[in-house]
C-alpha cells in the first residue's frame, strides 16, 4: 500500500479545463519500454500535483497534452524541473508565445515586470490581477509556493523565513539577486493570494512569524506582513539590520494581538527608549527578545542574556517519541541543521504524535503529498477509513 490521493476525476465546476506541455520525458531511463514509460509518467504527475489528470494526448514523438482542472494549473506547473526516471521535466503551457523574439524578451524581462507591471496611469497593477497564463509569471509564483510550503510548520503554526537570501530555491531561480522588498512584496501576495485566500484561514494557520538573518534595514520592506498577518502573536526579526525606532515606525499601531517580539542582534534593541515605546505600541506585549515584560513595563531580567533561538518550532526541544533514542536531535535545531531538514523533522514528529503512525509511515505520506500537511491528513483519514493501513504501522498501544 503506498500513500496516495484516491480521488476519482472531477471537472472544476466552471467547467474550465487548461492544457499544459509536457516535455523531456521521453530521455527517461524508461524510453526503451513499449510505451516509453508514458503511464509511469502519468501516476508520477498525479500523485507529485495531487490532482487527477482529464485526460491525455500526443503531440509528435516527444511532447505530452495533458488536459487538467483550470485551477489545478499551479500545481502541475510546480512540477517544471522536477526529475522522473532520470530526466528533467519541463511543464509548460501548451500554447506557444506568438513569436519567439518576443518570448526572448519575456525571459530577460525583471522581476519587478513580471510580478507588478505598471498601468498606463502609473500605478502599479495588483500581482493578483497577473496573467497565471503567461509561463513565466506562474514560475515565479511556484518558486514561491514552494519555498512558503517548506518554511510552514503546521505543528505549531509558525511561518519561518529566516535567512531568504541563502534559499536555494531562490538562489537557483535568480529571485535572490532582485530588490529584496519587492521579492517579500510577492512572498506575502502569494500566502494572502495562493495560500491562504481569507483573513480567516491566515488567523487560523499563522501564529508566529519569523524574519531573521535577512539584513533588514527597515519594516517598509516588509510592510505587507502587518496587512496580511495581523493577527500574529509572536514576530522574530533577529540579527537584522534595524538601527533605531524609525526603521520600525511603519508597523506603529499593528499586530494588535502581538505577544512577544524578538530584535535581539539589531542596533535599536539597545537604544534605551525602545522597549517602553514598543508597549505603547503593542498594548499586548508580554515578552521582549525572550524574557518577561513586568507590569511597570521592564523586563524582569534586564542583564545581558544568550544568543535567543527563534520564536516556535526552534524555541524548545522535539516532545520525545517513542522510536527515538534518547538524546535524539531529530526534530531539534543544530547548527548545521538546514532549516528545511528541521521543519519536515518537526512536521513528521507532529504528524505522527497526531495520527500515531510510525515515522516510516509518516515520511512516506508526506512525501506523498508534497508535503502538504492538510492534504497528507486527508489521505491518511480516507487510507484509514478504507482499512488499507496495516496494523504495524501504528505505534504499539493503538
Amino acid at each position: 500500500m503506498a500513500f496516495a490521493r484516491q480521488t476519482q476525476p472531477v471537472r472544476d465546476q466552471s467547467g474550465n479545463t487548461f492544457q499544459l506541455a509536457i516535455k523531456g520525458w521521453t530521455t527517461s531511463k524508461l524510453s526503451a519500454t513499449k510505451d516509453q514509460g508514458l503511464q509511469s509518467l502519468l501516476g508520477f504527475l498525479e500523485k507529485k500535483s495531487s490532482r487527477n489528470i482529464l485526460s491525455h494526448r500526443l503531440a509528435g514523438r516527444t511532447v505530452l497534452l495533458i488536459t487538467i482542472n483550470e485551477h489545478d494549473k499551479d500545481r502541475f506547473y510546480h512540477l517544471n524541473n522536477f526529475t522522473w526516471a532520470g530526466a528533467t521535466l519541463t511543464v509548460e503551457d501548451s500554447r506557444p508565445p506568438r513569436n519567439q523574439h518576443a518570448h526572448a524578451q519575456n525571459q530577460h524581462q525583471s522581476f519587478e515586470g513580471r510580478i507588478s507591471q505598471p498601468s498606463r496611469n502609473g500605478f502599479p497593477r495588483d500581482p493578483r490581477r497577473t496573467n497565471t497564463n503567461n509561463l513565466l509569471t506562474s514560475e515565479i509564483e511556484n518558486i514561491i509556493i514552494s519555498v512558503i510550503r517548506k518554511r510552514y510548520h503546521a505543528g505549531d503554526r509558525h511561518l519561518i523565513l529566516n535567512a531568504m537570501v541563502a534559499d536555494p530555491e531562490l538562489l537557483s531561480s535568480g529571485l535572490s539577486d532582485q530588490d529584496a522588498s519587492k521579492v517579500y512584496k510577492a512572498i506575502f501576495t502569494i500566502c494572502e493570494s495562493k495560500i491562504w485566500e481569507t483573513e480567516t484561514k491566515r488567523t487560523e494557520a499563522v501564529l508566529s512569524v519569523s524574519l531573521r538573518d535577512n539584513a533588514i534595514k527597515t519594516v517598509q520592506d516588509i510592510i505587507s506582513l502587518a496587512s496580511v498577518f495581523p493577527h500574529i502573536h509572536n514576530l522574530d526579526l533577529a540579527n537584522n539590520n534595524l538601527e533605531d525606532l524609525g526603521a520600525l515606525k511603519f508597523w506603529k499601531n499593528q499586530f494588535r494581538e502581538l505577544e512577544h517580539l524578538i530584535l535581539t542582534g539589531n542596533p535599536v534593541a539597545s537604544k534605551p527608549d525602545t522597549l517602553q515605546t514598543l508597549i505603547k505600541w503593542y498594548p499586548n506585549l508580554k515578552m521582549y527578545n525572550n524574557e518577561p515584560i513586568a507590569s511597570n513595563g521592564t523586563q524582569l531580567q534586564p542583564q545581558p542574556q544568550p544568543e535567543p533561538q527563534p520564536i516556535g518550532a526552534m524555541a524548545a526541544p522535539a516532545p520525545l517519541h517513542p522510536e527515538l533514542p534518547p538524546g535524539s536531535t531529530f526534530g531539534v535545531a543544530q547548527p548545521d541543521k538546514p532549516a528545511e531538514v528541521l521543519l519536515r523533522e518537526q512536521m513528521g514528529l507532529q504528524f505522527s504524535f497526531e495520527t500515531r503512525l510510525k515515522l516510516q509511515w509518516v515520511e512516506n505520506c508526506l512525501t506523498a503529498n508534497n508535503w502538504d500537511y492538510a492534504l497528507a491528513m486527508a489521505n491518511f483519514s480516507q487510507l484509514k477509513a478504507q482499512g488499507q493501513i496495516p496494523l504495524d504501522a501504528f505505534l504499539e498501544g493503538v
